[in-house]
């Protein structure tokens, strides 16, 4: 809101604290499979086959399931 950027990482972040990014960089394997805005994280998942539930933290979704897909790391 004072047009500062702020960088850090966060290992699987709660999900109250990932409602508070906008912006994410997402890796598995040590490849991103993932950049852009948090709010489009779920609809990219459920566009490659992976169907976070509504009650699901995305961090934990990714964290647990992603890495295990290959399909979407580039």
């Amino acid at each position: 809101m004072e047009g500062r950027t702020i960088i850090c990482t966060i290992h699987q972040p709660s999900a109250i604290v990932f409602r508070m990014i906008d912006h994410l960089f997402a890796i598995a394997e040590g490849s991103c499979i993932y950049a852009g805005r948090t709010d489009n994280l779920v609809p990219f998942l459920a566009e490659n086959g992976l169907h976070c539930p509504q009650s699901y933290n995305p961090c934990d979704f990714r964290k647990s399931y992603v890495s295990l897909h290959n399909s979407l790391i580039n």
